[in-house]
């Protein structure tokens, strides 16, 4: 796995979810979402409290988003119970900001808005349509007490939030933080910034090849064959 990953050239995608990958004679099937999820985790802890950041601007005010990420939850419009629990989360997050900002680059001002979030690729910024869930899991699904599941399970929300999710990106302009003007494309991301960090010192777990995410298709030197016999 590791090796595939490390010494890839690209093929090709065949979609927003899945490329294809050259690893030797071998073709190789790759769901980039999942394996992305494992990549944003290693270089997190990798990172963990030297992480660069990227500015979100307009700053995004907490409370409104988590109590949309609440009614998505529930279904529907929860009244006044909605926007209590969105203000609780909200004072949680405050309570724990200049830990989240000296660790993780996650800077909540103190009128709840969020002013910049880690740069933990390169050029990449997460899919912002899930902002609103990350924020909600960040503050109901994180051990807050106890150190070290405290930093995993951030780091946990930090891949679940940043790794590539189709039809999750706002506008596809903001997928990248340079100041390039056109609008790059989902599977140029995949292509110029996800696999070039499959190649940096990323080490995959064994779970990936048990959940198919890498699998070969073809080897090249059959399908050579076939040609020579044509």
């Amino acid at each position: 796995m590791v090796q595939i990953l490390g010494d890839n050239t690209f093929v090709g995608c065949v979609d927003d979810t899945y490329a294809l990958l050259q690893h030797k004679t071998g073709l190789y099937l790759t769901h980039i979402p999942n394996i992305s999820k494992y990549l944003f985790y290693e270089r997190a802890l990798i990172d963990f409290s030297s992480m660069e950041s990227f500015a979100v601007s307009p700053p995004a005010p907490i409370t409104p988003l988590l109590r949309m990420a609440l009614e998505k939850e529930g279904g529907g419009d929860m009244g006044e119970e909605c926007d209590s629990i969105a203000e609780k989360l909200t004072k949680l997050l405050l309570s724990k900001s200049a830990m989240l900002n000296e660790y993780f680059s996650i800077d909540i001002t103190g009128n709840g808005e969020l002013r910049s979030l880690p740069e933990i690729i390169e050029n990449y910024v997460p899919p912002m349509g899930a902002l609103p869930s990350f924020l909600l899991k960040l503050s109901l699904d994180v051990n807050w007490y106890e150190e070290k599941p405290c930093f995993r399970g951030i780091c946990d929300e930090l891949a679940a939030f940043y790794k590539i999710q189709p039809k999750m990106y706002i506008d596809h302009s903001t997928t990248t933080t340079t100041s390039r003007g056109d609008n790059v494309s989902l599977k140029w991301i995949i292509q110029h910034t996800i696999l070039p960090a499959f190649r940096t010192d990323f080490h995959p777990p064994n779970v990936l090849q048990k959940e198919n995410c890498v699998v070969k298709v073809a080897a090249l030197e059959k399908l050579y064959r076939i040609f020579e016999r044509c």
